[in-house]
C-alpha cells in the first residue's frame, strides 16, 4: 500500500487518498489543500491605499494621475494573458502573469489585488490550475473594484 501511494506521488499526484475514507481525513485533507477565500476581507479594504500611493509618489499628483494611468493600461494585457494561460493549462505564464500583476498592484498600493494576485502566482507554480481558476476569478472581480475607484478618485479629480 505504502509503495502505491508513493508510485502516485512521484507521478506528480499532490496528494492520495485511500478508501474507505472517512469524513475526518476528507475533512483535513480538504483543508489543506484549499485556496483561502478572503473575498470578505478583500471587499472591506479600500482598492487603493492612499498613504501608500502618496509615500510612492512624494504627493506629486500629476505623477500619481501617470502612474495610476500606466496601471490602468498595463493590467488589461495581463489579465488576457492569465485567462488565456488558464485556459491553455500553461501553469508557467499563469504564474509569470500573475508575478506581474502582484508587483505592479503593489507598486500602486493596490493592496488585496496584489494578495489576489499572489494566490494566482503561488496555484501557478505549484500546478494547480483548479485551485488557481477560482483566484482568477477573484482577480477579474477585484480589479473591475480597483479600475473604478481609480477612474472615479483619481482620474476624475485630475481632469
Amino acid at each position: 500500500m505504502k509503495e502505491a501511494v508513493e508510485r502516485r506521488l512521484t507521478s506528480g499526484m499532490d496528494d492520495y487518498l485511500s478508501k474507505p475514507v472517512s469524513l475526518e481525513v476528507l475533512q483535513g485533507m480538504l483543508e489543506k489543500w484549499q485556496v483561502s477565500d478572503s473575498s470578505a476581507e478583500i471587499a472591506e479594504l479600500p482598492p487603493i491605499d492612499h498613504a501608500f500611493l502618496n509615500e510612492m509618489t512624494g504627493g506629486d499628483e500629476e505623477f500619481t494621475t501617470e502612474l495610476l494611468q500606466e496601471f490602468l493600461r498595463t493590467i488589461p494585457p495581463l489579465l488576457s494573458q492569465l485567462e488565456q494561460a488558464l485556459n491553455a493549462g500553461d501553469s508557467e505564464v499563469l504564474a509569470r502573469a500573475a508575478h506581474t500583476i502582484k508587483g505592479s498592484a503593489r507598486s500602486v498600493g493596490a493592496l488585496a489585488l496584489a494578495e489576489i494576485a499572489f494566490a494566482v502566482e503561488q496555484a501557478g507554480k505549484q500546478q494547480r490550475l483548479g485551485d488557481a481558476s477560482g483566484a482568477v476569478w477573484s482577480l477579474f472581480a477585484e480589479w473591475r473594484r480597483v479600475q473604478g475607484y481609480i477612474e472615479e478618485q483619481f482620474l476624475e479629480e485630475a481632469a
